[in-house]
């Protein structure tokens, strides 16, 4: 478990720290970079809490239920629920934009949307109009 100190930081300080880091994130864009920018960064215990919010988060999009979420990943319900109420509350909205997540039921409508048009491509603007 992360260490974090007892002693609390300025709100300045923390928000201007913290715009540090998102601007050094954003910089380290391309795929070497930012891998080097985490595996260089993020302790082993970090870089595994992230990645199991992140698989949380993408499985109850997916409608996965708490129970199988905390048995595969191994996490507290708490953990779950914490995770869940924020994600209804809209908290991870640009990340699953960012990652593009769908829902099963999203999947399957583009699924039916598919067979409806037969293989065709969506429908496009002025495509008739020659």
């Amino acid at each position: 478990m992360p260490h974090i100190s007892k002693n609390k930081l300025d709100k300045r300080i923390f928000d201007e720290i913290n715009k540090s880091f998102v601007r050094a994130l954003i910089k380290s864009g391309k795929k070497e970079s930012s891998q080097f920018f985490v595996s260089g960064f993020f302790t082993k215990t970090e870089k595994i809490m992230f990645a199991k919010r992140l698989a949380i988060i993408v499985l109850l999009k997916k409608g996965f239920s708490y129970y199988r979420i905390e048995k595969l990943l191994k996490v507290s319900p708490s953990t779950v629920a914490r995770i869940d109420n924020k994600l209804s509350q809209g908290g991870f909205d640009v990340l699953i934009k960012i990652l593009n997540i769908k829902t099963e039921k999203e999947m399957v409508w583009e699924k039916v949307e598919k067979i409806l048009r037969g293989g065709l491509p969506k429908y496009a603007r002025n495509r008739w109009s020659s």
